[in-house]
């Protein structure tokens, strides 16, 4: 099945973004045996347990780095189609002034790339059956449409999209202003000659209220009349 989807598949370009966070892999202390040695907490209850001892006074937990990488839902979807050869133009939050060094090699393998911001940070703590992942997202607030326009103006963005076959928008749960984003590009692509796909990803909507799912669902929904739109779920 792999092989004859290969042999049937030619490159198309595909337009990717708008987030992008540097993860920051670490492992738990459960007991320290020396400055080299210590017993990892392998479990998520074993954190559970010791931030439920510790309520009412207080706690301290060590966290030992594994690695530094790329992360975003944006920036990894990217990642696989530049792998996979298609041509990949991303949009997204992997530096302000300069690209950051875990975003180069994805920046040299993108035919385009625009960053608005300087990517969120993750503390993605591991456990054998589960990882819990602590964001600082700050930086995130500068991906919106007024900044997207500004940097990359509108003329330019619909020669983009033109391009492409493709437009995949992930991640809306993190990004506070999609739906701006999502609007302003449902405008732009019912200017084009032909359809195209749009895929959308919420991701973890968990955060999110009952109001801003409606919302987003509608505005899906109104997009339909611009694109094939495609849902992941």
């Amino acid at each position: 099945a792999a092989a004859q989807l290969e042999s049937q598949t030619s490159p198309a370009q595909v337009l990717v973004g708008f987030d992008g966070f540097v993860d920051e892999i670490l492992h738990l202390v459960d007991e320290r045996a020396g400055p080299e040695s210590y017993l990892r907490m392998e479990k998520m209850e074993s954190l559970a347990k010791r931030v439920e001892a510790a309520a009412g006074l207080s706690c301290n937990i060590e966290m030992v780095p594994q690695m530094t990488k790329l992360g975003g839902n944006a920036p990894i979807l990217a990642n696989a189609l530049a792998t996979l050869t298609h041509p990949t133009a991303y949009i997204g939050a992997i530096g302000r002034d300069e690209i950051h060094p875990v975003f180069r090699d994805l920046a040299a393998a993108c035919c385009h790339v625009t960053s608005l911001t300087d990517p969120a940070v993750t503390h993605a703590v591991e456990f054998t059956n589960g990882k819990i992942m602590f964001g600082k997202m700050d930086t995130l607030k500068d991906v919106n449409w007024a900044r997207l326009t500004r940097v990359l103006p509108e003329e330019q963005l619909s020669l983009l999209l033109e391009q492409c076959q493709l437009v995949a928008c992930v991640n809306w749960t993190m990004l506070s202003f999609m739906n701006e984003i999502l609007i302003g590009l449902g405008r732009l692509l019912q200017g084009l000659d032909e359809r195209r796909r749009l895929f959308i990803d919420l991701t973890d909507p968990a955060k999110r209220s009952r109001e801003d799912i409606a919302e987003v669902l509608d505005i899906l929904s109104s997009l339909q009349d611009a694109a094939d739109v495609i849902l992941g779920m």
